[in-house]
């Protein structure tokens, strides 16, 4: 099970394609259409990635990034499949049916893309904070301010404040997560700097792609970082009621959807 804030996210009223207004986000929402083939093409907004509801450290950076040749949901996708892309992105399917396979995103046609630098980082950090091998997705889960997809955080200083707003803190409310951790100048500007943000501690590093120390130990004392570890070593769930009435799929239907979509996009390239 979901909740429903994964579906609002994704089918965010405000990513429209087809006009021009006022919206902050309207420039990062169109960011796509420069890129892709096919309005179909379009990639939806990015709620999260892990189990937001068990995690208990919230990373957060500013917006997700972009890629056209990844396999990534789109407004046809079956609600259920958009489901447990989200919340199972990095579950281990093996190499050939995971969405994310040791850090390799799935491709529209099956192979695997290179690492993803950003997430290889923040698995080491946060390893480093609780002191052991970490489980993306289960020992954190990642969100972004930001949700709709861009590159060089194209659009995000115009659409932070706005996205934000809409759902941001209700993403927190549901976390139930003991730490966040606040990844780039972005969020850091954002947070004004603040040591805790709905009475959740927040740690700040620097985004992987900055040029300066990135490691836990290079930002904050010996003592601060078993302060935080303790924190989330004390981590416990409560129950969520916030949950969305879909099925989630089993492995098998995950896999032939990918097939399928496989399938789909080789046939549109002959």
């Amino acid at each position: 099970m979901v909740p429903e804030l994964l579906f609002d996210i994704a089918f965010c009223p405000s990513f429209k394609q087809n006009y021009k207004d006022d919206r902050p986000c309207f420039y990062i929402s169109h960011y796509q259409l420069d890129f892709i083939n096919s309005c179909d093409d379009i990639m939806i907004p990015e709620p999260w990635d892990g189990d937001i509801l068990k995690a208990p450290i919230l990373v957060l950076s500013s917006n997700p990034a972009f890629t056209t040749e990844e396999l990534f949901p789109t407004n046809s996708w079956p609600k259920a499949m958009i489901a447990d892309f989200f919340k199972n992105r990095f579950l281990d399917r093996g190499p050939k049916y995971s969405w994310t396979y040791n850090h390799k995103i799935l491709l529209k046609d099956g192979s695997r893309g290179h690492s993803v630098r950003y997430w290889s980082s923040i698995q080491k950090r946060v390893e480093e904070i609780i002191g052991r091998k970490a489980i993306p997705g289960i020992d954190y889960c990642m969100t972004e301010i930001v949700n709709c997809k861009t590159n060089k955080e194209f659009g995000v200083k115009d659409a932070i404040d706005y996205c934000a707003d809409k759902f941001l803190y209700q993403k927190l409310s549901i976390s139930q997560a003991s730490l966040i951790l606040a990844i780039g100048s972005h969020v850091k500007t954002y947070l004004h700097g603040q040591s805790e943000l709905l009475s959740i501690p927040i740690m700040y590093l620097p985004h992987p792609a900055a040029f300066e120390k990135k490691t836990v130990q290079a930002k904050y004392t010996e003592e601060e970082i078993q302060r935080y570890r303790d924190i989330v070593s004390a981590h416990h769930n409560t129950e969520c009621e916030e949950l969305a009435q879909i099925k989630m799929p089993s492995n098998e239907e995950v896999i032939n959807f990918i097939q399928l979509k496989v399938h789909e996009y080789q046939q549109s390239i002959m």
